[in-house]
């Protein structure tokens, strides 16, 4: 589990401009994790905050 005093605020993933198809194949695999349930699952079992 992530803890520490440094977790807190904005998360933010970085996408190289050299890449940016990555935008829609990243947004579609979270999209397809989170109706599915395992983003939650991920989320309670190693995130001690939301990521939502």
């Amino acid at each position: 589990m992530l803890s520490g005093p440094l977790i807190t605020g904005t998360l933010h993933m970085v996408i190289s401009p050299k890449q940016p198809e990555l935008v829609d194949r990243i947004n579609a695999a979270i999209d397809q994790i989170k109706r599915d349930g395992r983003f939650d699952r991920i989320n309670t079992q190693f995130v001690p905050f939301s990521l939502l």
